[in-house]
């Protein structure tokens, strides 16, 4: 049977690397009277674990070192029963049958889509749970994109140059999330759209005139004073 502490005590892990999620989650989290911890990383997470002993691990499908279901399944090794006591709670851009079914196989009982918003996440915690979610400032995660693009930009402009299309993958998908969350949903596009085009990377033309298109996206939002559309 499933931890079923109640949500002023109860522990959650969020283990993502995008910090936007994180601060997302642990920020929504917290207000609502659970007592949320972060890890950027599987590794990360997994001394966390043998730490917290969380009630609830919230994880990302894609992390720096591993999939959520090579991590899930280390921990199954490493800490035996956890698995069984544990709520586990996937969370990924991709919602194909492929990914959804991967997650609750390597034993997700739940998995959010991205972008979820305050209550979807709330919900998940406990299913029977009726607790209303706290809104998040959309300011608040404005400014932390802003802070974010400042890394993201650089980093993918050298990864680009040096043709790092794998890479270069990973750092796009970040961006798209993070943008989704931010309410960007624009920047958010042509993230997904660059993305698709490096997957095949043959068309020179096309990766260039599309990394043009996201820059001048990503330069409009820097220069923005007001909130975006949620």
């Amino acid at each position: 049977m499933k931890n079923e502490a109640t949500h002023q005590l109860c522990r959650v892990l969020v283990v993502d690397d995008d910090p936007i999620c994180r601060q997302f989650c642990t920020h929504i989290l917290a207000s609502s009277g659970y007592l949320p911890f972060e890890a950027r990383s599987a590794r990360e997470a997994m001394v966390q674990l043998g730490l917290l002993r969380p009630h609830i691990v919230l994880v990302d499908m894609h992390l720096p070192d591993m999939t959520a279901c090579r991590f899930l399944s280390e921990v199954s090794l490493s800490i035996p029963g956890f698995m069984d006591i544990a709520r586990i709670i996937g969370m990924t851009g991709d919602d194909s049958t492929e990914t959804l079914n991967n997650l609750y196989h390597a034993g997700c009982s739940q998995v959010l889509v991205k972008p979820f918003n305050g209550q979807a996440l709330v919900d998940s915690m406990h299913p029977a749970s009726s607790s209303e979610a706290k809104p998040i400032s959309a300011s608040f995660l404005q400014v932390e994109f802003r802070r974010e693009l400042d890394d993201f930009l650089p980093a993918l402009d050298r990864l680009i140059t040096n043709l790092d299309w794998e890479q270069a993958g990973h750092t796009l998908h970040r961006m798209a999330g993070a943008a989704a969350f931010s309410g960007h949903h624009d920047l958010g596009e042509y993230c997904k759209k660059l993305l698709q085009i490096l997957r095949v990377p043959d068309d020179q033309y096309a990766i260039a005139s599309v990394y043009l298109e996201l820059l001048q996206q990503a330069s409009n939002v820097q220069n923005q004073s007001g909130i975006p559309d949620q």
